[in-house]
């Protein structure tokens, strides 16, 4: 096993603060005539502002020389590009007094100035109308209101009361004023501007966490003119699922994913087609993607799908672990598509245009590389002149060691499942090692062939303890066509995802890869929740880590996830019908525990709901004949925002893996 070094000791293998310090690159916007990049540089994932560094960056692709547009003394939190490509908006944490605020910077001379008199609502979240404008959702009391009682503040609310009007605003950078621009009394969830400033197609629904049932959206284009708002359609959607909207560059058509769903009784979506909407003609109409398997889908990367130009757009279309880019164009025939050819086809995981779509960027990254972003041209259906341009963790990369792969092999249902494996740095052909499963969240997302090493996933510090991790994408997983996702609802959300992963085992083990008796799992969210399942089934596993899990849903339904996901994939709560859970839950199968167990959650998760989490560690602890260890992190929902608990997690993780399992 390799030893994490204390904080501030050099070492050449990659540590935990190596991993947590990493750097990514985000919210990029290519200039319309494709001259120059803007985007935000970010040091670790999910942290406070307190804990990260976040930097706003301009690269001119003309003399590839970069620039910093945010302060030394600020870390950004979000960057937007103007219409025209002259100017980016950020929001940016002061270090010393910690306010955030909004800056306003100049591409050309690469200054910045703070606006005034902005409403606290804006830095949130917003857009740019135009090149003096910015729009942004707020309540119609302006978040200001404060409700008294006896004299004294009164934080008390009422469970599932139905929330106010969030309507959109308009913010002038000239005149410092504010004003409402739409007349919904719903509330609005996304909203994208055309780059003209004549429209905003918004997205809305009375309650977006309403869990009787699916909530319904209203897709309504607004003048900005007239005022004018034209409701294009309605359909019901599964709660907070963000969809891309995008508009052509000359403002055209505007396209919108359009998420097909599955559920028992709520909706949870599966796979994704595109409509295009042009608003001058006030028609819509889908478009042909000629692929079975729709849009590729990201969950934890929104908003890549789709990257327009005039004449067309750039699709991700979905494809395991692997997804195809392809060019779309709209012809006097009708729409052509083809997948474009080039060096990094099928690990490009973002993308940028230019509004003629010649020039792109893109992010290109493996599971054994981390991303960069790449400069390149388009001719036809070939990406050309692949450039890199950025340079991200120049000290850490020659610390990252060991290859990795794609494996097929035939799962439940005699499906061929797909998986990731990663090997050790010093892997020798024909030598059995250790297998660790680590299992992704959901179950509704995908493992990639990308590079996707973090807190959660530590799957480069789990190899470089001598062990194999495979990631197996189970059923119920996207990208992979309709009936893969939805095969796991009415009773088999535990079983074929189960009998997916003993295969996986199966199959490394017999091509002489890993010892089929030296096998552990690890997994957060559903992953957690997996792992707690697996190790009521297969006793030959040596060691088990839950992160964010349960294997009981009385108390889950506590959380209003935990209700809509009974509702999706087994039609009936436990009260309903408790027969139905009884024979499917882990908990109720603990007492066949022999693998040494850790739990991990935050205090405060209302994903996988906390005291669920407890119910099952003192079930599991009381009723299996292997050591459980109980972790809890104060303050902390389902993902980990303080450094020192990110940290404390994989240590834990780590040591316990090595303990029962590696050494």
């Amino acid at each position: 096993m390799s030893v994490t070094p204390a904080s501030g000791e050099k070492s050449d293998n990659l540590t935990i603060e190596d991993l947590l310090h990493m750097e990514y690159a985000g919210m990029f916007t290519l200039s319309p005539d494709g001259s120059g990049l803007v985007y935000l540089k970010t040091e670790g994932t999910a942290l406070l502002p307190e804990y990260i560094n976040g930097t706003v960056i301009y690269y001119d692709l003309r003399t590839g020389r970069e620039y910093r547009l945010s302060g030394e003394d600020e870390t950004a939190r979000s960057c937007v590009l103007s219409p025209k490509g002259r100017q980016a908006a950020y929001t940016a944490v002061q270090k010393e007094s910690k306010d955030t605020v909004l800056k306003i910077v100049s591409l050309a001379s690469r200054t910045a100035y703070i606006p005034q008199n902005i409403s606290p609502e804006l830095p949130d979240g917003f857009s740019w109308l135009n090149e003096d404008e910015l729009i942004y959702t707020g309540s119609v009391s302006n978040g200001a209101e404060k409700k008294m009682t006896g004299g004294y503040y009164d934080d008390t609310f009422v469970v599932d009361e139905k929330p106010g009007p969030e309507i959109l605003k308009k913010y002038s950078l000239i005149t410092g004023i504010t004003e409402p621009l739409s007349s919904n009394d719903d509330v609005i969830t996304m909203y994208v501007p055309s780059p003209d400033g004549n429209y905003i197609l918004y997205k809305s629904t009375a309650n977006p966490d309403r869990w009787t049932s699916g909530p319904v959206y209203r897709y309504v284009l607004l003048d900005t003119a007239t005022g004018a708002e034209k409701l294009i359609f309605s359909r019901t959607e599964g709660g907070n699922n963000e969809n891309a909207i995008c508009w052509a560059p000359d403002s055209s058509v505007i396209y919108i994913e359009r998420f097909r769903y599955g559920g028992m009784t709520y909706p949870m979506l599966y796979t994704a087609d595109l409509l295009a909407y042009y608003p001058k003609e006030g028609k819509i109409e889908e478009v042909p993607l000629k692929w079975d398997k729709g849009l590729h889908i990201d969950r934890f990367n929104y908003h890549v799908e789709i990257t327009p130009f005039n004449g067309g757009f750039f699709g991700m279309l979905a494809n395991g672990t692997n997804p195809q880019t392809a060019v779309f164009r709209h012809t006097d025939s009708g729409w052509e598509s083809q997948i474009l050819s080039g060096t990094h086809q099928g690990n490009i995981f973002a993308l940028a245009s230019s509004s003629d779509g010649n020039k792109v960027v893109y992010d290109f990254n493996s599971a054994d590389t981390p991303g960069q972003f790449f400069a390149a041209d388009v001719t036809g259906s070939s990406i050309k002149y692949e450039v890199q341009i950025t340079d991200l963790n120049s000290d850490i990369l020659p610390k990252i060691k060991g290859n990795s792969g794609i494996v097929h092999f035939t799962g439940a249902l005699g499906d061929e499942i797909e998986g990731v494996v990663r090997y050790p740095a010093d892997y020798i052909k024909g030598r059995q090692y250790p297998l660790v499963f680590v299992i992704h969240g959901g179950p509704a997302y995908t493992d990639f062939d990308s590079w996707r090493d973090t807190w959660e996933f530590p799957y480069h510090l789990i190899t470089d303890m001598g062990a194999v991790a495979l990631s197996v994408n189970y059923h119920g997983s996207l990208n992979y066509g309709f009936d893969f996702a939805e095969s796991i609802e009415d009773g088999h959300y535990y079983d074929l995802p189960a009998q997916d992963l003993i295969s996986g085992k199966e199959y490394l083990a017999e091509t002489g890869i890993t010892d089929v008796n030296r096998t552990g799992s690890t997994g957060w969210s559903n992953g957690g929740i997996l792992t707690l399942d697996l190790i009521t089934w297969d006793t030959s596993l040596k060691a088990a880590v839950c992160g964010a899990g349960t294997a009981e849903y009385y108390a889950e339904l506590a959380s209003t996830d935990g209700t809509i996901m009974a509702k999706r994939y087994f039609g009936e709560s436990p009260f309903k019908n408790p027969r139905l859970y009884e024979n499917i839950l882990p908990i109720y199968r603990a007492e066949n525990v022999t693998t040494p167990l850790l739990m991990m959650s935050g205090t405060k998760d209302s994903d996988v709901e906390t005291s669920s989490a407890v119910v099952t560690y003192r079930t599991f602890y009381e009723e299996s004949s292997a050591p459980v260890k109980f972790i809890m992190f104060p303050g902390e929902s389902h993902s980990l925002r303080n450094y020192v608990h990110q940290y404390r997690k994989v240590q834990e993780e780590l040591g316990w893996l090595n303990r029962y399992l590696i050494s």
